[in-house]
């Protein structure tokens, strides 16, 4: 079983007008808190004499909203509206790993 689990403040950002000359206090705004927990496990099996490997991972185990794009434009009318990120997504992986 390996996770990965990481949190940190949001990243710092300036609004910017039409112009996109810098409105107010430069990196005077910040993303949402980033929260993320990524779980996988992995089993080793032989088959015609090779090792091989599967392994099933959840990425953004909690679903937490991990924006990485924003409306930094003040004269937009969805000024601060975030978007992107990962959202929860699984995955599985098969590899040779090599003989026995």
């Amino acid at each position: 079983m390996r996770y990965f689990a990481e949190y940190h403040t949001g990243f710092p950002f300036s609004s910017v007008n039409s112009l996109y000359e810098i409105v107010g206090v430069p990196n005077g705004f910040r993303y949402p808190s980033y929260f993320a927990i990524n779980i996988g496990a992995e089993k080793r099996f032989l088959l015609f004499s090779q090792q091989w490997a599967v392994r099933l991972s959840v990425i953004n185990a909690t679903g937490h909203h991990n924006y990485n794009a924003v409306i930094n434009n003040i004269d937009a009318p969805n000024f601060l509206a975030f978007a992107g990120g990962q959202s929860r997504a699984f995955t599985a992986r098969l590899r040779l790993v090599g003989r026995k």
